[in-house]
């Protein structure tokens, strides 16, 4: 089996074992551009979603992609992507500073998808929105609380959620 398959089955085994643990329920589709290559999206949030790869290292990237005047903005605040070496000791993911130690593949992709339970619960809630921030020559996208004062004279807010 090609490990393209390997890893897109752990993951869609993965979401349905877990699937009530997110309070904004995930759904799995194909990337239409790249062969073989999936999103997962958010319910009703169109500008999120994570791009599912297999092709080089086990790629599980999120975007927030936002349009604002015509110009494309995106930011990477949770990047999942593994890059799985064996040694004597079993697998390891080589992007660790410090070595951790896993018997399967699979229990280390399953520890680095309990960080996106983490982290989408805490962000994708109708409390939050999307903020663009523009500073001199560059930008920066988060998810702050409606509330939030922070950058706001530079900035633009976009809904999380869509109408």
């Amino acid at each position: 089996m090609k490990k393209t398959n390997d890893f897109i089955k752990f993951i869609k085994r993965w979401l349905i074992s877990h699937y009530d643990e997110f309070n904004c329920k995930p759904y799995l589709v194909r990337d239409l551009k790249s062969h073989g290559n999936y999103k997962l999206k958010f319910c009703s949030i169109p500008n999120i979603a994570i791009d599912i790869s297999a092709d080089a290292d086990y790629k599980f990237d999120l975007y927030i992609v936002l349009t604002y005047e015509n110009q494309f903005y995106f930011s990477n605040p949770l990047d999942l992507t593994t890059v799985i070496k064996k040694d004597k000791k079993g697998f390891f993911c080589n992007l660790y500073i410090e070595k951790l130690y896993f018997k399967t593949k699979e229990e280390i992709w399953k520890n680095h998808l309990e960080e996106l339970i983490i982290w989408a619960n805490e962000n994708l809630n109708p409390k939050n929105e999307i903020v663009l921030t523009f500073y001199d020559g560059s930008y920066d996208i988060e998810i702050l609380a409606k509330n939030s004062k922070n950058n706001r004279e530079n900035s633009r807010c976009f809904p999380l959620f869509s109408s």
